[in-house]
């Protein structure tokens, strides 16, 4: 648990830590939410964890002692995945993931059509998806030529190609 209000909002810049219980009582921050989720954790004490690490080594050396070498069975054959779409859909989904491009790419380009600019927030924003895989998708459009490059002085990239409206 946290002291204070003002202590709370330094560290977790929100305030609700300090209506914590203690105990395993923590908040949660999830990338996709952005605000603190109340959860229960698991509480173990100092003489638990010193319990247990006493128990696991107690049953290493007796293992040790027993000195019996069981060799691992080998597996019959490798298992296969079945594939989760129908043929020419998993080939199309195979095909653009070998290709490096991501199964978003579409729905990204229909995004920056509709909003005539593009940026990484805005598709973090409309695709409901985080940092890194927004940036990778700007990246594609820019190397397909539908997006231009970043500029200094501007959030939003301009957009090449002309959509119909």
């Amino acid at each position: 648990s946290v002291v204070s209000v003002s202590v709370t909002k330094i560290i977790l810049d929100t305030t609700g830590a300090e209506r914590l219980l203690g105990r395993g009582d923590m908040l949660y921050v999830a990338p996709e939410v952005g605000s603190p989720q109340r959860l229960q954790g698991c509480f173990v004490s100092s003489r638990e964890i010193e319990r247990m690490v006493r128990y696991w080594k107690g049953l290493r050396s007796a293992e040790a002692s027993a000195a019996v070498v069981t060799p691992p069975t080998p597996e019959a054959e490798p298992l296969a995945q079945t594939p989760l779409f129908p043929g020419s859909i998993q080939a199309e989904i195979e095909q653009a993931n070998a290709n490096g491009e991501d199964d978003l790419l579409q729905r990204a380009i229909d995004v920056v059509r509709v909003q005539r600019k593009a940026s990484i927030s805005l598709l973090q924003r409309q695709l409901r998806i985080g940092y890194t895989r927004a940036a990778r998708l700007i990246d594609q459009m820019e190397e397909k030529g539908i997006v231009g490059p970043a500029t200094q002085d501007s959030r939003w990239r301009e957009v090449l190609l002309e959509f119909d409206p």
